[in-house]
């Protein structure tokens, strides 16, 4: 039932937020992982150690001068600032930091009508259930697939919290999303009674800036980019959105005149010209029922009318399978953003 249940999220991510799950290397656990451990007294909780209290301040810093991120810190800073909270209060804390503002929430328990209960537990070795759980929250990046993933457990009464804590290392996959490299890193510790858990990349770094939640978050990106970075190219443009949105995964590329996926289709081949300069930002996997292109053109005057040659020439059936419902073009100077998506009409 397990499996069932990953394919089933695997294929849902690939139309909404499209996790690249997979499980390779099964019983690996954590190899080649450098693991950060809190030491704990007698009652299970993390030995006196005061987090940093200028840590947010000086992420920047930090990411600047090419630090690895201390996770263990992070944990201890989570916990100092939000005692006796419940595990959402640490998730909405933990989503609110710039380096885990990509993440996305997992559900790991599945409930059916007439069947017991199912679990999920993504990053961990298929073969392996935890026991003793009361309860979980679970953060993932399905976003930029870097394998990265935080789990924070309340255990059961009764149950030894470093129990858990030790099942979850040894049974780690660092490889369950990218097959080849995987995450570098793993930290684990209990602080008052509640597992803390990440597999990670020390490297990682802070996401600063608004961060798209759909795709019409992006028009008003769009202006502000441009009046920060007059003179942009279209690909820095299609970057920035990649990389500060969080509703689907997407790569950055540049696109030249001629055929361009999203426009035309097999009776009517349009070729899309007219432009100096473009670049799309189109998502990791397909089916999707979003696609986005900023394009530049000669001068400001002919912006608006490149626009309109879009949107006539636009296919919202260009996923044959599915059909998007909504066409976004804007222009900004000799700039030109497009993007066709699925945005609720009710």
């Amino acid at each position: 039932m397990k499996k069932i249940i990953s394919i089933l999220l695997v294929l849902t991510m690939a139309i909404s937020c499209l996790a690249a799950c997979g499980k390779e290397n099964a019983g690996k656990g954590n190899e080649g992982q450098n693991v950060v451990e809190t030491p704990v007294n007698e009652e299970g909780n993390a030995t006196a150690k005061e987090p940093d209290s200028e840590t947010s301040d000086e992420s920047n810093d930090k990411a600047e001068s090419g630090a690895e991120f201390d996770m263990e810190a992070f944990f201890n800073e989570i916990a100092s600032k939000n005692p006796g909270a419940d595990l959402k209060t640490i998730e909405d804390a933990i989503l609110a930091d710039p380096y885990f503002v990509l993440f996305t929430h997992q559900d790991t328990k599945f409930e059916y009508e007439g069947m017991d209960p199912e679990y999920y537990y993504p990053a961990l070795n298929y073969e392996y259930t935890p026991e003793g759980i009361a309860d979980s929250i679970c953060v993932a990046d399905y976003i930029t697939n870097s394998g990265a993933i935080i789990y924070v457990i309340d255990p059961e009464e009764g149950t030894d919290p470093l129990s858990i804590l030790e099942g979850f290392k040894a049974n780690s996959d660092p490889k369950w999303m990218d097959f080849e490299k995987g995450t570098d890193s793993m930290a684990g510790t209990v602080i008052d009674g509640r597992v803390y858990f990440a597999l990670y990349n020390a490297n990682m770094q802070p996401v600063e800036g608004k961060i798209a939640e759909n795709a019409r978050d992006f028009v008003e990106m769009f202006h502000d980019f441009i009046a920060e970075n007059p003179g942009a190219s279209t690909l820095d443009i299609a970057e920035y959105f990649r990389s500060h949105q969080k509703f689907t995964a997407l790569n950055a590329n540049s696109v030249v005149p001629g055929r361009i996926t999203g426009f035309g289709d097999f009776d009517n081949e349009v070729e899309i010209t007219g432009f100096t300069e473009g670049a799309g930002f189109v998502p990791l996997m397909t089916p999707n029922l979003f696609i986005g292109y900023v394009f530049k053109v000669d001068a400001p005057e002919n912006a608006e009318s490149f626009a309109k040659m879009l949107e006539e020439n636009a296919n919202l059936g260009w996923n044959i399978c599915m059909v998007a419902n909504t066409i976004i073009t804007e222009t900004d100077g000799e700039y030109v953003l497009f993007m066709m998506c699925q945005e609720d009409t009710q």
